[in-house]
């Protein structure tokens, strides 16, 4: 932000300033306003100014790394959307936007958070671009918004898997993944966090088919005598996961796991071993079941079979701080109140 004639990081400085103090319209004519700035020189500033979105992010990822409370944490994954107004933001598009729980005009995006009991925050993103900003006719649009030439539609699980994988090279410190059931529900992703030896903690619809034995795959013929190609699953106890709860099969415990707003979190806590089958293949996962009293929640792990009740519990109870992580970026940041849009010229 500096050259041999002009020094515009004030400008900068205004900015962060503006947003930390205002509570609400974080726009640049409500900065400029607040830091008693002109708001075309702000304007302009922030459209030509060199600053790079990764160089931050790397270097809060740096100091993360290092820091002692980061140690031994939990890896959160999920998606936040934001409203917009028009079609023209990158990603705009209308779309399920989880905040107002319906379709409507918004961008989403897909984000990690790493959890300790001490601290959480995010410490990476990426924006999902839906199919449709891939068509021929969108290309111009691309362009405008800066998107790289060469970019391609990514689901929100590989998106996911993306982040996972950038982290794990920078060396964040996360002990296992923790994700909602758009992700959990994902086989892809959990077999590239099982194949790359990442402890997972993924949540699942409650109407998956699980099994108590290890199932038999069989041969089977179609109505001409052919063989079919896909083989018949025969297993003695099959299951939908709200059939299981009663089985005696499940080690259950009341676990008090952290502090609440209401004090501390006490629930109780189940988990079995169960088979899956995808395709022709049949493998074992750990079933983790928490139950509040109101509410069954069921989740796959490939943690280790030594693994106590308690340390996976905690992990899987601490999914819920990525939504705090989302919150104070929103509330405190005005991630959600940016109206501005940078195009390439």
């Amino acid at each position: 932000m500096r050259t041999k004639t002009h020094d515009t990081s004030g400008y900068g400085v205004a900015y962060l300033r503006g947003l930390l103090r205002l509570q609400e319209s974080r726009t640049y004519t409500a900065i400029s306003r607040e830091q008693m700035l002109p708001m075309q020189n702000m304007q302009q500033f922030m459209s030509d100014s060199p600053w790079a979105g990764a160089n931050l992010i790397e270097q809060v990822q740096t100091e993360v790394r290092s820091h002692p409370a980061c140690q031994a944490a939990v890896l959160v994954l999920d998606e936040s959307a934001d409203e917009k107004g028009g079609q023209t933001s990158a990603g705009a598009k209308r779309q399920y936007n989880g905040r107002l729980g319906k379709v409507d005009l918004c961008q989403v995006g897909v984000f990690a958070a790493l959890v300790t009991p001490q601290a959480w925050l995010w410490v990476d993103g990426e924006l999902y671009l839906p199919a449709d900003w891939f068509e021929p006719d969108q290309a111009a649009l691309r362009h405008k918004g800066g998107l790289p030439a060469g970019q391609q539609f990514q689901t929100k699980p590989q998106l996911a898997w993306q982040l996972v994988q950038r982290l794990r090279q920078r060396g964040l410190p996360f002990t296992a993944v923790a994700m909602d059931d758009l992700y959990g529900r994902n086989i892809e992703l959990c077999q590239q966090l099982d194949e790359a030896g990442i402890e997972y903690y993924g949540d699942v619809p409650a109407n998956t088919i699980v099994y108590l034995d290890c199932p038999q795959l069989e041969s089977r013929l179609t109505k001409r005598g052919k063989v079919a190609k896909r083989k018949r699953i025969v297993a003695q106890h099959r299951y939908q996961l709200p059939e299981l709860v009663h089985q005696p099969d499940i080690e259950w415990l009341t676990l008090t796991l952290r502090p609440t707003a209401r004090g501390q979190l006490t629930d109780r806590w189940g988990r079995c071993r169960v088979w899956l089958v995808d395709g022709e293949r049949r493998y074992q996962r750990w079933l983790l079941i928490p139950d509040t009293g109101k509410q069954l929640t069921f989740s796959l792990s490939n943690a280790p079979v030594t693994t106590n009740l308690e340390t996976m519990a905690w992990r899987k109870a601490h999914r819920v701080f990525i939504e705090c992580s989302n919150q104070n970026s929103k509330s405190d940041f005005g991630w959600d109140e940016l109206q501005a849009v940078k195009y390439r010229a």
